[in-house]
């Protein structure tokens, strides 16, 4: 941190001294980089930029390529929905000759042109053609005449109709049906038909003839829902798709202009300063004017390489505007704070020391966050996170290059200013000395307000002729200093710190059981604008598919030897079980498969294993005249051509969403993979693809990013920080803004899916922000004390009458020989004034120019650029929530573990003290055996924690928190230095008590406490795991426990002798009758443990230099009971030199 601080300040310093490259290089370089615009070019086809790469899917998509028929890449489908306007029953002459009439127009005479030759519908509609549209609108017209019934030659049922012995697929045709009363399975109406036309593109400028066809189409359907009386027509197609997702940015580019606008008029307003000559608001122009340029350059770049552009980038600019402008707060911050009375290359370089390495890390870990999102599998997250890492990238260069050069060369004319040194010098240099200046506030006629001097922006230090060195002097807000040091002590308050860790876990709490509640499931209309006629289009198709015709394409290849019985059974139980899975499956009914015709064709015959053999199956095929198009053939080494494989379909209904596809094609993949070893099958439906697939992997892409990136942003943050505790404040932050924001979304109707997704990605990275400005300033004011201590001490000064100073502990003492203050650490209170004064309102303006930012976001009206201001509305709730009070608390918190380490692993006790024996984790003073991970570990500690914090991995955290306070409890404590207290016991490496007193330094490395594992030093684990043992003498290993000793008496008397004690008090063992004494009463068990086994409890209380007595407690009470019934249990005075110990009886 300090060696990145020295760099940016003597870069600073070249930046002031030549300025003009600084800014040219930026401005040529986005000039040159326009050439890449020119090749712009758009990818909105979400059936492949929204497919995970890795998705089954997409090779399930890809094995049905080789059937023209059954496979989508050969044709363009365009599809014509055709609805009563009055949504009523289309089942009636009426409609259906009128329909009728339009397909035939469509087909006979609408002429389609490709620049070179002109055709009509049946010219282009390659393997489609013996799939007309009328024959299923004449089977219509004769089944309404049947009114509802069916007979032997004609039933109108659903998928498969039926008319003599041949079979009409309506399962593509009609929607929203009716059954009829008298046959359930007998559809008597329909509200929904559709036209499909298919546009051969393996034809000469197939996809030129499909736009023409469709640019037509458009205009007749238009035309002809107007003139039409009763009906409506809406056309749907892929083209029609990309086309809406267009929209998107084509709405909301405008408004790009609009933020911009925005930012400066905010900047402008908040930069305002008096004199009107400090304000900087031709800074904020060029503040807007960077991020600018590096959207132009980066979009040069990645267009100039052949990148494509999609609508998903649409928010891009937005995010890239506001984080440039964010960066620029700091370093204007940082220009203001720096003294006025240096020179530009002293005023430049301390602006990049105190703003660089914050802009650095932020910068950094946006981008590194971004590019973490590189290693999803969906394509659009891929593109989307090139887009935005480039684009960050080049504007923190130009931040630091082009934004900085402005500031100097703008800077200089301020420095230059005659009455700026002159008004400098005459608010701040009225005396030399210290003191002086101090008398000469107090006595002035405003002496009852407070006057600040910030710590990390104004430093003094007097030398020994008590003269004043001035570093660099700034006179703060008198408001803002009252105000923020009323939020610091009300930080300090229990009473806040109870509220807001309470309110810290609700939110954890809340947060995890939303998190188990997020929905996965995706609505196709999610990718249109919210008044796009395209989403009444794909609602309808959506529902119909779903819930009413879900035909799913099968497709086996190669050819397996069907001649077998055992093959054909096979192949059989395994049509039964796709045709009738639970819930979804229609059973045969819904089962279009050439090879169950062709059973039934050939059981007529005697040998019908001959007629499926492999070089007379085809000959037979074609002799019962089945439909070609379901098979692809080829010719063996012998000439003869052969069936080479197979394709058949299933539809499946009751559908609600695509949760509900997603759990049929599991099964259906389940069921096929049972029977891999016979057949290799593959199963598709293009909704499988996107958004089903696609919505499935976004919950595991979003685990695998957040994890990676949490990791990959603390291992930066701790890089540039240098501070374990500040990497744990900053993960702890991102884990609750991440996943905050993931479940507060689902709460604001947001599902998690591929474009909520890449907005989560995008919330890692800015989670990152806030909480890393605070850590590294906060931090600083320690590094600057410990770099300054034997120099030039900082010190913070208030000045003002005793009536206004309520809370004098911010105040640093100041030594009577007036030299600078060398106090070990610097207060909590002073340090977090000086953070928040350096950049609480850098941090609170940046998260409102975000907001001022994202604001025109809200006028468009799509889900697409919703999910994105929405996530950033809670981003900077949350992350300004986590940086300005939670993340203060954890140092505040962390007093606890100070508080321990400060104690000596041998603590020195004077009386009246109180001894209380083994509580089993209720409380701990002294360490015990128990006090260590791999005991908590084996006896369900760590299991209990995980299953009590389950969410955000809580449970480890609590656990390592926890091993970390237990390795820092001390050993052993002497009272009046007679009465040795440990956990366990003694063993023969205890000589003298200073052997206690170095157990800290006996580590490898000399590794000071924590002591993290005490069984690797001897004398610590004697301490917490040795027993006494009658009829022993000496030690010998503690073959029970597995760690320490048993000693005998002897060791007992020889310890007591030798450490010139009187009494040694120990727990470590359950005594029923609450204590017990050994070695004529030199060693004595105490056990407090209340409701143990039905055990006593007793406490040793010392209330003077000669008595000590054990208290028992029968009631479990209170401690004042325990003390008062103290009196009835004293049962022995031991010599008055050596102290009295009396024992309950």
């Amino acid at each position: 941190m300090r060696f990145l601080e020295g760099i940016y300040r003597r870069y600073g310093h070249f930046v002031a001294i030549h300025p003009i490259p600084f800014l040219l290089l930026p401005v040529l370089t986005t000039f040159f980089s326009t050439v890449g615009l020119f090749r712009f070019h758009i990818d909105n086809d979400i059936w492949n930029i929204y497919s995970p790469i890795n998705g089954l899917s997409r090779a399930e998509e890809k094995a049905l390529e080789r059937f023209e028929y059954a496979s989508g890449v050969h044709h363009y489908r365009l599809q014509i929905l055709v609805n009563r306007k009055d949504s009523g029953n289309l089942m009636n002459d009426n409609n259906t000759d009128k329909i009728l009439k339009m397909e035939r127009f469509i087909a006979n005479n609408i002429t389609i042109n490709d620049g070179y030759n002109s055709f009509t519908y049946r010219n282009i509609c390659g393997v489609y053609c013996n799939d007309s549209n009328e024959i299923v609108l004449t089977f219509i017209k004769i089944a309404i005449n049947m009114n509802g019934r069916s007979s032997s030659s004609l039933a109108f049922t659903f998928p498969k109709a039926r008319i003599f012995e041949k079979y009409i697929f309506m399962g593509y045709s009609v929607g929203e049906l009716h059954y009829s009363k008298q046959d359930r399975t007998v559809v008597d109406g329909f509200k929904l038909f559709i036209l499909h036309f298919m546009v051969d593109l393996n034809l000469p400028q197939g996809k030129r003839i499909a736009k023409n066809f469709e640019s037509q189409l458009r205009t007749l359907l238009v035309l002809a829902t107007y003139e039409s009386e009763d009906l409506e027509y809406a056309l749907f197609s892929r083209d029609r798709e990309i086309e809406e997702q267009q929209q998107i940015t084509l709405a909301a580019l405008p408004f790009l202009g609009v933020t911009a606008l925005m930012l400066v008029a905010f900047m402008v307003i908040s930069l305002t300063d008096f004199p009107f000559r400090n304000s900087q608001h031709i800074e904020a122009i060029f503040a807007v004017l960077s991020p600018v340029m590096a959207l132009v350059t980066s979009w040069g770049i990645l267009w100039g390489v052949g990148l494509p552009f999609s609508n998903i980038l649409t928010v891009v600019p937005f995010l890239v505007i506001t984080i440039g402008v964010d960066d620029a707060f700091l370093i204007l911050a940082a220009w203001r704070h720096s003294n006025p009375a240096s020179n530009l290359e002293t005023r430049i370089g301390e602006t990049l020391t105190h703003s660089g390495t914050s802009v650095t890390v932020t910068s950094l870990t946006d981008v590194l966050c971004f590019m973490v999102g590189l290693f999803s599998n969906l394509p659009v997250v891929r593109l989307f996170c090139i887009y935005t890492s480039a684009a960050i990238m080049i504007d923190f260069i130009y931040q630091i290059t082009f934004f900085i050069a402005f500031v100097a060369f703008s800077g200089r004319q301020k420095v230059n200013h005659p009455n700026e040194k002159a008004l400098y010098s005459k608010q701040n240099l009225k005396s030399r000395n210290i003191l002086d200046g101090l008398w000469s506030k107090i006595e002035h006629k405003d002496s009852h307000k407070l006057y600040s001097v910030d710590v990390s922006i104004t430093k003094y230090c007097l030398s020994g002729d008590n003269s004043l060195s001035l570093k660099m002097i700034r006179k703060t807000s008198k408001k803002s200093e009252i105000i923020l040091q009323k939020l610091i002590n009300i930080l300090h308050l229990s009473f806040t710190k109870f509220i807001v860790v309470a309110a810290f876990i609700t939110h954890i709490i809340v947060v995890s059981y939303l998190c188990t509640k997020v929905n996965t499931d995706f609505d196709m209309e999610n990718l249109y604008m919210e008044n796009s006629s395209m989403n009444a289009i794909s609602r309808q198709l959506q529902r119909f598919t779903l819930s009413e015709a879900f035909v799913v394409n099968f497709a086996l290849y190669p050819m397996p030897n069907f001649a077998d019985v055992f093959i054909r059974n096979k192949f059989d139980h395994l049509i039964e079980e796709l045709e009738t899975i639970p819930k979804f499956g229609m059973g045969p009914d819904g089962t279009v498969l050439w090879t169950r015709d062709f059973a039934d064709a050939v059981a007529f015959w005697d040998d019908e294993s001959n007629f499926w053999r492999q070089d007379k199956l085809l000959s037979t095929f074609r002799e019962y005249e089945i439909e070609e198009k379901f098979i692809t053939t080829e010719k063996r080494a012998d000439g003869v051509e052969v069936i080479s494989g197979f394709f058949w379909s299933i539809t499946y209904r009751n559908m609600n969403n695509f949760l509900d596809v997603q759990e049929l094609m599991q099964q259906r993949r389940s069921i096929i993979s049972k029977y891999a070893k016979f057949f290799n099958v593959s199963s598709h439906h293009p909704l499988e693809k996107v958004p089903t697939e696609s919505a499935a992997s976004a919950a595991t892409n979003f685990i695998q990013t957040a994890f990676s990136a949490v990791v990959l942003m603390s291992a930066v943050v701790y890089f540039f920080i240098t501070d374990v505790s500040a990497v744990v404040a900053v993960v702890i932050s991102i884990l609750s803004i991440c996943f905050g924001a993931l479940a507060y979304l689902h709460l604001w109707n947001v599902r998690l899916d591929a474009i909520s997704l890449i907005s989560l990605l995008m919330s890692i990275g800015f989670s990152v922000d806030y909480s890393a400005h605070i850590c590294y300033h906060y931090l600083t004011q320690k590094d600057n004390k410990k770099s300054e201590e034997h120099s030039h001490q900082p010190i913070s000064i208030i000045v003002g009458s005793d009536a206004n100073v309520k809370d004098l502990s911010i105040l640093p003492s100041i030594n009577n020989s007036i030299h600078c203050n060398k106090s070990s650490n610097t207060d909590t209170r002073a340090r977090f004034l000086v953070t928040f004064k350096s950049v609480g309102w850098p941090v609170i303006q940046s998260g409102l120019s975000t907001l001022v930012g994202i604001l025109p976001m809200v006028m468009v009206k799509a889900y697409v650029v919703a999910v994105f201001w929405k996530t950033i509305i809670l981003l900077i709730v949350l992350g300004i929530i986590h940086a300005l009070i939670l993340l203060p608390l954890l140092p505040i918190l962390n007093e606890a573990k100070k508080l321990f380490l400060s104690e000596p692993t041998l603590l020195d006790v004077e009386v009246p003290c109180v001894v209380i024996g083994d509580i089993h984790g209720q409380f701990n003073m002294l360490r015990g055996n128990h006090e260590s991970s791999d005991i908590n570990q084996t006896y369900g500690f760590q299991l209990e924690l995980e299953r009590r914090f389950p969410a955000n991995n809580e449970g480890l955290t609590l656990w390592n928190a926890f091993n970390e306070l237990f390795a820092c409890l001390p050993l052993a404590a002497i009272i009046h230095n007679k009465i040795l207290c440990i956990h366990g016991g003694i063993g023969p490496e205890l000589k003298c008590l200073n052997d206690i007193r170095k157990v800290q330094s006996l580590l490898k490395f000399q590794i000071k406490r924590p002591i993290l594992d005490p069984t690797e030093l001897p004398l610590a684990c004697s301490l917490l795991w040795s027993d006494p043992m009658l009829d022993l003498k000496g030690f010998i290993k503690n073959s029970i426990r597995g760690a320490g000793y048993f000693f005998g008496e002897d060791t007992v008397i020889a310890c007591c002798e030798q450490l010139n004690i009187d009494l040694i008090v120990r727990a470590h063992q359950m005594i029923m009758n609450g204590y017990g004494f050994f070695c004529k009463r030199r060693l004595v068990s105490v056990f407090s443990a209340p409701r143990y086994l039905l055990s006593k409890v007793h406490f040793l209380n010392r209330q003077d230099h000669f008595r000590n007595f054990f208290t028992k407690n029968n009631d479990n009470s209170s401690f004042a009971s325990r003390k008062a019934a103290a009196e009835g249990f004293m049962c022995e005075t031991i010599d008055s030199f050596r102290g009295s110990v009396k024992a309950i009886t």
